[in-house]
């Protein structure tokens, strides 16, 4: 089984970064001071032990697929290396990509399963919209939806809320 898992807000808590959300969003280029700062972000032991068990089991690959941009790959797998995730392939927004992180996420998941002919895989993320996308998409999906601990996706439900 293939296990898609998401890195900020899932696996590493960035409240640190929260006033470094910029005011426009749209373009990956605002977001370059906080993107920068994702290598003080504190991991969340909990999850990661939990993705260190089911990377255990026979069978199971884990990806990581993310919103952050490549051109932080090399800190980004330094990181996981640090905190002993296990191991996997990870994927990452091209620098030029200003593509939500759901159709970013889609694009990876399609291509991998359709790639590889995967019938099953699961989904560890803490974007609802990520998680609803994948779900609609794949009736063979098992979406784990965790509590975020993005500050950028919780100033945006908030935003969304008022």
């Amino acid at each position: 089984m293939i296990i898609f898992t998401d890195i900020d807000g899932t696996l590493f808590n960035n409240e640190h970064r929260a006033e470094f959300i910029p005011q426009d969003k749209s373009h990956t280029d605002n977001w370059r001071k906080f993107n920068e700062l994702h290598i003080y972000g504190q991991p969340i032991h909990y999850r990661l032990q939990f993705l260190r068990l089911l990377a255990m089991l026979p069978g199971v690959r884990i990806i990581y697929v993310t919103g952050r941009s490549d051109e932080f790959r090399d800190e980004t797998q330094s990181r996981l290396n640090l905190i002993q995730a296990p191991k996997g392939d990870l994927f990452m927004r091209s620098a030029d990509d200003h593509r939500p992180a759901a159709e970013i996420k889609m694009d990876v998941i399609g291509r991998l399963t359709h790639s590889f002919g995967i019938a099953k895989f699961a989904l560890i993320d803490d974007d609802m919209n990520v998680c609803h996308a994948v779900a609609n998409a794949f009736s063979n999906a098992h979406i784990v939806k965790v509590p975020s601990q993005d500050c950028a996706y919780l100033a945006h439900m908030m935003e969304i809320a008022q």
